[in-house]
């Protein structure tokens, strides 16, 4: 295939073993940074003046709200960043931000009076109704957090503890009397922004009711001199349009009477919800992203495995939709995560939209909860096939089609899916790939994050449309500490990477790719051996060595007041190691080897460095084992916070605690983090090269008979030029490197030919081979010392393919 151009390695396929991640901060101390300002009741906006309705309202609950009578408040946050001065101060927000946006509330309201009501169930009423009475309103609670570093850490799509989050949105009231339909909570973050949190109850509405309540009222926020609301964001609160000729509202209550869970009051008519189930501290949850062209990968892989085993008509009638995708994509990686703790069987299901699915349809702005349960079981050793994805992509299209018969069905078998049989677990779904949440602008800009904190409770998938608005997903998945994340795709790539990453990366680091060797036997080849012997050996070396680097364990960031940028390290810091498998070690003598080939297969075997606007990682690692034949190690570093030296010190000294039998080894003094006048130690650790030394040259020289000639004077002038000073001139050459000319071409070096990286030894032997990935974007000339260490060297550069 090599000569059609084809990437060599389509079939290889990579798994990612594990994620690590630091923690930024103890248990002890949950809760600590956050104080309540003011709890109150906001009421609806009366045009006589008055901040009250002073009509009655009642909503009786149709059968799609009973469906969800007794389930736990629904709940989500949404951070907003304010820019940095006077409008992110205390005094702003509680002058201006926070006013606007209670009396945006109020005007909001009247529009949607049964989130002021309350849920009731009237002696003589063969069910619940939702009724709201003058002075009714929606509680709002106002807190501060203490410091705004709360805010970074919260908005980030980097994993950590779920119950970090959960101060930041509010209780929702209710009792066996009374239950409330929506509370609210806006919290502050001193120089940095703020979240609104809600809480809201399921029969009284869904994810597109509370998505347009939100929505109209960030319209009446920010247009508030013409507070008017757009069609699509004016609620139709007509429930009657809702036909139950078959009595499933009934039903559904009987049903209810007859569940005996824990902690549900055996009254039937009790509205009393669900326990929600404690959230253990060592939960964690993370938001990943998929973009579009991985979903278009995606989609791709599975169209060609289909394409295998179904039949054209088949083909044609494929429902592989972006939420079909996602959803069959992370339902394997979690029942991979989860291990040996998974049950046998699992039960998977989604809520559906009924607006356009009922017949008649009802408008697509009805208020209330119009979703129905549509659900599956399967055996969990399917998913954990090979084509694990492909199983669950054909019982979610199945599902599908079943709806075209009658959405209704899901929902009449309640009972069913309340009482699934022992032995079977349950992933679900919260809200949807097409919930635009990143839309909901108040007038300080669009939110930075949301989440769906209910999901630390369900163990739910929640879904988002990304915020760039690419046809992404946002996708938040919660796990146990100890849970390893995993996912499987055969592709070109490998993988559709399962971690966190900001959507715009722009690689200010050098990534290299070494790979070393293991003895070719039967015993230190096979993955049993390298993971109970190699790869915690391994870890537990590199977490002796950090602390004799603690600046790699640290972030990048450029605090509000300061004139530039600091590595800043704080306790719980920590590396991100990704552990991977190929899934054949023939790819392992492709890639040592020194024959050209295709420079994108070797990038899958080296990790991302995460960076965003605020923050960026100074590195991460990745080992990758080949079954049979090795293991690489692969690594990204930040150029503003090492240099190569001080990367080749710090493998040295990871290797040196790997292969050092002492109990407490120790490091060498060269391996502890002399042109400046005075110099600096040879081991100072972080950057300390110069790039702006270049020199010009007519391409044509270059190509004549002593054309070496021309290269290696216009060099020696250069070199003989650092005698009178290395930083000479160095700020007016930075500048001009970094504008060159039209029609000038560039090429630069990275490594050294001093750089002896063949001689980082972690017990196994020496590197059969080390590459420099970064110089298949950069198109820069790698130079490393030979591993046969007689004083020779090995360059490495990309060419067209031609």
């Amino acid at each position: 295939t090599r000569g059609k151009g084809k990437v060599k390695g389509s079939n290889c396929r990579f798994e990612i073993k594990e994620f690590s991640f630091p923690f930024p901060r103890s248990m002890a101390s949950l809760g600590d940074n956050i104080k309540v300002v003011e709890v109150s009741r906001v009421t609806p906006y009366s045009s006589g003046g008055a901040n009250e309705s002073s009509t009655d309202f009642s909503v009786p609950l149709t059968f799609f709200d009973i469906y969800w009578l007794k389930f736990p408040p629904v709940k989500r946050i949404c951070f907003y960043k304010l820019s940095t001065g006077p409008s992110s101060t205390p005094a702003y927000f509680n002058t201006v931000i926070l006013p606007k946006l209670k009396h945006a509330l109020s005007l909001t309201l009247p529009h949607f009076l049964p989130l002021s009501g309350n849920l009731v169930w009237p002696p003589h009423a063969a069910k619940p109704s939702i009724v709201y009475k003058p002075k009714d309103g929606v509680w709002l609670t106002v807190a501060e957090s203490s410091t705004g570093d709360d805010f970074d850490r919260l908005s980030s799509h980097e994993p950590r503890y779920a119950i970090e989050s959960h101060p930041y949105v509010p209780e929702l009231s209710t009792s066996n009397d009374l239950a409330a339909a929506l509370s609210l909570q806006i919290t502050l973050f001193p120089s940095k922004g703020f979240s609104i949190g809600y809480a809201y109850h399921h029969a009284a509405l869904d994810g597109q009711s509370i998505l347009m309540f939100m929505k109209a009222w960030a319209h009446i926020c920010k247009f508030e001199e013409n507070p008017s609301l757009l069609p699509e964001l004016t609620p139709f609160l007509d429930r009657t349009v809702v036909q139950d000729p078959e009595g499933i509202d009934m039903e559904s209550l009987k049903v209810w009477s007859a569940i005996k869970w824990p902690g549900l009051d055996p009254n039937p008519r009790s509205l009393q919800v669900l326990s929600a189930s404690k959230v253990s501290p060592n939960i964690v949850r993370a938001t990943f992203k998929l973009t579009r062209q991985e979903i278009k990968k995606l989609r791709e892989k599975v169209l060609s495995q289909l394409n295998e085993s179904s039949t054209e008509e088949d083909m044609k009638q494929a429902k592989l939709s972006t939420f079909v995708l996602a959803f069959a994509y992370t339902l394997v990686c979690i029942v991979k995560a989860k291990g040996k703790e998974i049950e046998k069987r699992m039960q998977f299901g989604f809520a559906v939209d009924c607006r356009a699915r009922l017949d008649p349809p009802i408008p697509s702005n009805y208020f209330g909860s119009c979703i129905g349960a549509c659900s599956s079981d399967m055996e969990v050793e399917s998913l954990l096939q090979e084509n694990g994805i492909i199983c669950a992509v054909e019982r979610l299209r199945e599902m599908i089609e079943g709806l075209e018969k009658g959405v209704l069905e899901g929902t009449k078998k309640f009972k069913e899916v309340m009482t699934r049989e022992p032995g079977t677990g349950a992933i679900w779904t919260a809200g949807s790939t097409r919930f635009d949440v990143y839309r909901v602008d108040f007038g300080w800009g669009r939110p930075v994050f949301t989440e769906v904190t209910t999901i630390d409770r369900t163990g739910a998938i929640s879904f988002t449309a990304s915020r760039d608005g690419g046809g992404g997903v946002e996708v938040g998945v919660v796990l146990n500490n100890h849970d390893q994340m995993e996912g499987k795709v055969k592709g070109r790539k490998g993988i559709v990477a399962l971690k966190s990453k900001e959507l715009c990366l722009f690689h200010l680091h050098s990534a290299w790719h070494h790979q070393a060797t293991i003895s070719n036997t039967e015993s230190s080849s096979t993955p049993a051996y390298f993971n109970t012997v190699i790869l915690p050996k391994l870890k537990h070396s590199l977490s002796l060595t950090l602390p004799n680097f603690l600046t790699v364990t640290g972030n990048l960031v450029w605090p509000p007041h300061a004139a530039k940028p600091s590595i800043v390290y704080r306790p719980k810091g920590g590396v991100s190691l990704t552990v991977a498998e190929s899934s054949t070690g023939d790819d392992f003598d492709r890639l040592t080897s020194h024959e050209p080939r295709y420079a994108i297969e070797s990038h899958p075997y080296v990790p991302e460095l995460v960076m965003s606007s605020d923050f960026a990682a100074a590195l991460s690692l990745q080992n990758t084992l080949f079954p049979s034949k090795g293991f690489s190690i692969g690594y990204a570093y930040h150029h503003a916070v090492l240099d190569g030296q001080n990367m080749l010190m710090f493998m040295k000294a990871w290797a040196h605690m790997c292969s050092c039998d002492q109990e407490n080894p120790t490091l060498m003094p060269e391996l502890t983090p002399a042109r400046l006048d005075p110099p600096i130690p040879s081991n100072y650790f972080g950057s300390c090269i110069i790039g702006a030394r270049s020199s010009y040259v007519e391409v044509e020289s270059l190509l004549q008979e002593n054309g070496i000639i021309s290269a290696v004077e216009a060099l020696s002038e250069k070199i003989k030029g650092l005698e009178k000073g290395v930083l000479e001139g160095a700020k007016e050459k930075f500048k001009e490197e970094m504008a060159r000319e039209p029609g000038t071409g560039i090429l630069w070096t990275a490594g050294s030919t001093r750089f002896d990286v063949y001689g980082v030894d972690f017990g196994w032997g020496r590197p059969a081979l080390t590459e420099v990935t970064s110089i298949g974007r950069t198109g820069a000339v790698s130079f490393t010392a030979s591993r046969e260490g007689d004083g020779g060297v090995e360059k490495k550069h990309g060419v067209g393919r031609n």
